[in-house]
């Protein structure tokens, strides 16, 4: 269960004015990928990562985003575990 699916979904349609290799999006705070899964489904050439403190939560992520999401780090959202 998503928390705003709309709302999610209409903050990221910034994306539809980039270049398909140009999207991605970054989601800190994955959980069970709900907000990835939203955008993987109105946008399918974003590039989407997934990061969370909880190594097993992004594990439940993973299975449940199966080849969806691009990459996943685990580490904490105030860090940014893709700034490299």
């Amino acid at each position: 269960l998503s928390i705003l699916p709309e709302a999610v979904v209409e903050a990221a349609s910034c994306l539809n004015s980039l270049a398909p290799d140009a999207q991605r999006v970054w989601d800190g705070t994955t959980g069970l990928a709900g907000h990835l899964l939203l955008l993987a489904a109105a946008y399918p050439k974003a590039s989407l990562y997934a990061s969370d403190a909880d190594a097993e939560m992004l594990k439940l992520a993973r299975e449940r985003a199966g080849g969806k999401i691009t990459e996943y780090r685990q580490g904490n959202f105030g860090e940014n575990p893709f700034r490299d």
